[in-house]
């Protein structure tokens, strides 16, 4: 069986697309699958499927060693055979020539030969997985510095645990990742209104005043066992990283401070109690610097003075308390920030869909959602010194949350040689 999976780090059944000479390159030709750059050879089969892998995946050893794709032949099963790929297995985003390339491609056969129990195996296009019948193929790539500071956390008896004994699940959500948008252009539709904003690079935040269990005193305890009625659940306030709670009276086995050991979180936390209602979550981004000078993503300042840092709101939800949540429209986020003074990410566009022509290809329906956007840039909002993130764009309107990312080539190759610097992403982190 093929385990689907959602998140950005995947395998994808794919065709080969028309692929571009490249005059400089001999042997390879470029080929674009989902706005990531790939370069294959010019003998490629256009007639059989491919499995396409973006920048940052971690291929497995199992898939490399049988596939013979180690640089280290004795690591291949051939090992008169040798590869292009490092131990770690990693793919990364690099410039070869001028042309950046930041996924990787080859043919489906390379799934049959690696599992051999598989006699007549085929999938679908657009099939997504990280794993088959349980052997793992792909997973997002951890640098050696967040497994490190992993391990010094778990010496020190500090765990991760994403919800707290207090935390009603149904009352506060965490955020859930944004996949990419040219793997699901099918979701747009004719008459969807679009809100393209600015993808900011800094560390993901989330804000809440939610229902949660009461932390009962040893009389409210006594007098609830006799059958006296207790108030077992207040509004609170509770705030995250994308994947860990950071309330320390909450979360006891939280450090507080996450990488940088210092609570950036607690700060906006503080700062932005008094302006959430009951059942109101804020989603958004801390860029700048930590407290103590640090930079959050280094070089993605946004106008931040040392030691200043800013939050901006990109999504706003209410939760009943029977757990029913109703997501905010882009122009109700900016007229409930205007009005407590709260920063939104910049808007860059907005539209509703009219499609041409209905049977408009998926190539034509991402030239008309992007139109004259230019993510291939240094970003003006960091004075031109770093490269442009990307977008995010959003159906918006729908009853749930629908937002997606396009990242640029230059900052997947930006990220690649970070990570190759061992610095460490905070989204990694915490």
């Amino acid at each position: 069986s093929i385990i689907e999976w959602d998140e950005s780090y995947v395998a994808t059944i794919v065709k080969l697309p028309e692929l571009s000479e490249v005059t400089w390159l001999d042997n390879l030709m470029l080929a674009t699958v989902f706005g990531y750059n790939c370069l294959v050879g010019k003998d490629s089969n256009p007639d059989v499927p491919y499995v396409f892998f973006p920048a940052e995946c971690e291929l497995s050893p199992e898939f490399l060693s049988g596939n013979n794709l180690y640089k280290h032949s004795e690591r291949n099963v051939d090992t008169t055979k040798k590869g292009f790929f490092d131990d770690n297995g990693r793919v990364r985003a690099v410039k070869f020539k001028g042309i950046v390339s930041s996924g990787f491609l080859i043919p489906q056969n390379s799934l049959r030969h690696f599992i051999k129990w598989v006699v007549d195996f085929d999938m679908d296009i657009w099939a997504t997985f990280h794993s088959i019948d349980g052997v793992a193929i792909c997973k997002k790539y951890r640098s050696p510095e967040t497994v490190r500071k992993e391990k010094i956390l778990a010496k020190m008896g500090i765990k991760k645990p994403i919800y707290a004994n207090r935390v009603i699940p149904t009352q506060f959500r965490l955020h859930s990742s944004t996949p990419q948008f040219l793997r699901f252009l099918a979701d747009f539709k004719e008459g969807d209104k679009i809100v393209i904003t600015e993808k900011l690079h800094g560390t993901s935040a989330v804000f809440s005043n939610a229902h949660t269990k009461r932390r009962l005193t040893f009389f409210q305890k006594l007098f609830k066992r006799f059958g006296v009625p207790i108030e077992e659940k207040e509004y609170f306030p509770l705030y995250s990283s994308r994947t860990v709670i950071k309330n320390q009276d909450v979360n006891p086995n939280q450090d507080g401070g996450g990488y940088y050991w210092e609570d950036i979180w607690w700060v906006y936390a503080k700062l932005l109690e008094w302006k959430i209602e009951k059942g109101i979550t804020l989603y958004g981004e801390i860029v700048g610097y930590t407290p103590s000078g640090k930079y959050i993503q280094k070089g993605y300042t946004y106008g931040c003075d040392e030691w200043e840092s800013k939050f901006y709101c990109y999504r706003i939800t209410y939760t009943t308390p029977d757990g029913i949540v109703i997501e905010f429209t882009d122009s109700q986020i900016r007229q409930y920030c205007s009005l407590r003074s709260i920063d939104v990410v910049p808007l860059v566009n907005q539209f509703n869909i009219n499609w041409v022509d209905s049977t408009t290809s998926e190539q034509d329906k991402a030239k008309y959602i992007i139109g004259n956007i230019n993510i291939e840039v240094m970003c003006p909002l960091n004075d031109n010194k770093v490269p442009r993130e990307g977008v995010v764009i959003r159906r918006d309107g729908q009853e749930t949350y629908s937002a997606y990312k396009l990242k640029s080539q230059l900052f997947l190759t930006h990220e690649t040689k970070a990570i190759d610097d061992g610095t460490v992403d905070t989204e990694e982190a915490n």
